[in-house]
């Protein structure tokens, strides 16, 4: 009796250690996306082949978010985090080190950007970093396949399912890159000048040839304290002497300040540009494709 006992648990063991190992084997990997855009290029990567947690959402300034609880549990659990790098989460080091995490940072702009200051910014503040990089779509070419690499290094599994998606979305960016280019390539070049709420688009105007003349915000993070009234009169100064005839607001930030500069420069506000965010479910910027397309033809439109 004990030896047919013995051999019935081997038995049964037996049959439990395969699930067990097929549980580990399935198991999805946990990803968390520092942002909105960062989440969306993961999501055409990595598909439903991982867990993903986006930290800031749609609409919301990830200049501005304040890390809670939550996410420093899912920050905890997870495999990979990816960040934009450049300042842009200024809060990360802080919310990694508390939360224990053991997870790799894959910094998506590191070894991309070449030029992180714009011209505005060179005169401005030499000590700040433009983490907007995205807006040159060949910058965001090179950061989605940083992290389709990191993806297949974490995950042996659905490494196949990693580098098939990049070709899909590599081949989308570049005729995004392309779309852009021909788009704007109908504005005359004495035209292409642009005035934003902060500083958010020197990537876009490096690519595209455009002029960054200023930003209500002189900085390239909406924490920047409201414009004196020196600023702002230099700001419209500016706007009267480059013939700019439309100025862009944001949808990550507040348009009070930058509404009162085209009122005083006697100059149109643009329906809001999304700069650092996608828009939420039914907006015309739900993905990075999408908000790139009416960003330019918003301002196409316009100026």
């Amino acid at each position: 009796m004990k030896t047919c006992w013995s051999v019935l648990v081997i038995s049964l063991a037996a049959c439990l250690l395969p699930v067990t190992a097929q549980a580990q084997t399935s198991a999805k990997l946990r990803v968390v996306a520092t942002s909105s855009i960062i989440a969306d290029w993961v999501k055409n990567i990595a598909g439903d082949a991982v867990e993903l947690t986006v930290l800031v959402g749609p609409d919301s300034d990830v200049h501005t978010f304040e890390p809670t609880p939550a996410d420093n549990i899912e920050l905890s659990k997870a495999s990979l985090v990816f960040e934009n790098g450049l300042g842009f989460e200024h809060w990360m080091d802080k919310l990694y080190r508390s939360s224990q995490s053991k997870a790799k940072r894959v910094v998506l702009t590191k070894g991309v950007v070449q030029q992180p200051l714009t011209i505005y910014q060179v005169q401005q503040h030499r000590d700040e970093f433009d983490p907007h990089a995205w807006h040159n779509v060949r910058y965001a070419i090179g950061m989605v396949k940083k992290m389709a690499q990191a993806l297949i290094e974490a995950d042996q599994v659905h490494a196949d399912i990693y580098a098939k998606n990049l070709a899909l979305y590599e081949k989308s960016l570049q005729e995004l890159d392309e779309w852009v280019m021909k788009a704007t390539s109908q504005i005359p070049k004495a035209q292409r000048k642009l005035v934003t709420n902060h500083d958010s688009l020197g990537y876009f105007c490096e690519r595209y040839q455009f002029t960054l003349i200023g930003a209500a915000f002189e900085s390239s993070t909406t924490e920047a304290e409201d414009p004196s009234a020196q600023d702002m009169a230099n700001l419209i100064n500016k706007i009267k002497k480059s013939g700019v005839r439309v100025v862009f607001a944001e949808n990550i930030n507040n348009a009070k300040v930058i509404s009162a500069v085209a009122s005083e420069a006697k100059v149109k506000v643009a329906p809001a540009l999304y700069t650092d965010a996608l828009g939420g479910k039914g907006s015309p910027a739900e993905t990075y494709l999408q908000m790139i397309r009416y960003n330019v033809q918003t301002i196409v439109s316009l100026i």
